[in-house]
């Protein structure tokens, strides 16, 4: 394939993926733009899996090897490094990219300039249990900047990374946060470049045992120090300090996946940290506060439903009310999603 045919490369990591890796290699194959490359990285797989690479003739497929197990950071930042596009797109290889997810993505950033990360909303689905639920995603810059300080603003494989921004600033995975290396990336991507997700959904995520998002409790508590450091580092970007106790009780308490006692005593240390930390939002990113007073009120909702809490004190009551509004219309959003895919699947009733 020549250089000049080469906008898009699309990055593909895989270890021992041969049960959907087949899926998720002709859902790019089969998309309707048509100019990319497709690096498939396998990290010395032990099972099918080169073999089913090798079984393609699409000469925009591209096959690199490593010879030992070196991760998935690793394998990251290697495809990276030998992407010849414009832009770089991911994909995991048991996800699944809808037909016209790189051609939304690509016009959208030929459009915006400014524009170096450009996610889509997604569908997480689980062959087992057949549930089906649509994820959106913050969508303008400043709505993601907000976000970020909670948790990661895109799904991992479904962005198109600007290739430039990351060569200009020398940016790469990083591999100090493992199990969050996407989200060291967004924060030192945001220092350069804006943001945005394609509020529709363009990617099909799979959930099952033996994905990365599996749930595991030693994995979680592993992922919690890594996520704090994160938190840190971007609070620390934005202008905003909290001592490591307060960062610890923020980190467990504003990322949903992570567990978060509440019982009278830390209600009141944590009313103590989030009042610190709105304080000095407000002074540092005025723009962004009432975005970020949002999302957080969307996450003490939802850490006191499920913990089966009330707020007891009038400030977390306040965030706990408004949030209820929002989590409440968009689990109906969810609810009525679901059901126009049955019924678009059963014309029949």
């Amino acid at each position: 394939m020549k250089n000049d045919k080469v906008i898009v490369s699309v990055v593909l990591p895989v270890y021992n993926g041969e049960k959907y890796l087949r899926e998720a290699i002709d859902s790019i194959l089969n998309q309707t733009f048509r100019a990319f490359e497709l690096i498939v990285i396998d990290n010395a797989s032990t099972d099918s899996t080169r073999e089913i690479v090798r079984s393609y003739t699409d000469p925009r497929l591209v096959l690199v090897e490593n010879e030992t197990n070196r991760g998935l950071i690793y394998s990251l930042n290697r495809g990276l490094s030998v992407s010849r596009g414009k832009y770089i797109a991911r994909i995991d290889a048991d996800d699944i990219s809808l037909p016209g997810k790189l051609q939304r993505q690509y016009d959208y950033m030929e459009a915006h300039p400014e524009t170096g990360i450009c996610g889509n909303s997604m569908e997480s689905f689980n062959e087992t249990t057949h549930y089906r639920q649509r994820i959106d995603f913050a969508v303008s810059d400043r709505e993601i900047r907000a976000f970020a300080f909670f948790q990661s603003p895109f799904n991992h494989p479904s962005v198109l990374l600007r290739k430039a921004v990351l060569d200009q600033h020398q940016l790469q995975y990083p591999e100090l946060y493992y199990n969050a290396e996407d989200y060291g990336l967004w924060i030192e991507m945001l220092k350069h470049t804006q943001g945005h997700n394609i509020p529709a959904v363009l990617t099909r995520y799979r959930k099952h045992e033996g994905s990365e998002t599996a749930r595991d409790d030693k994995k979680i508590e592993n992922k919690i120090k890594i996520v704090l450091q994160l938190h840190t580092r971007y609070l620390n970007q934005n202008g905003i300090f909290l001592d490591p106790d307060q960062m610890q009780l923020y980190t467990r308490f504003t990322d949903r996946s992570f567990p978060c006692e509440l019982n009278g005593k830390n209600q009141r240390a944590l009313k103590r940290v989030l009042e610190s930390f709105l304080l000095q939002l407000h002074e540092k990113q005025a723009a962004i506060y009432p975005a970020v007073v949002h999302y957080l009120s969307v996450n003490t909702f939802y850490k006191f439903f499920i913990n089966r809490k009330f707020p007891r004190s009038f400030f977390l009551l306040k965030l706990f009310l408004r949030g209820s509004l929002f989590y409440l219309n968009r689990r109906t959003r969810s609810v009525f999603y679901n059901f126009g895919r049955y019924a678009a699947a059963n014309p029949q009733g």
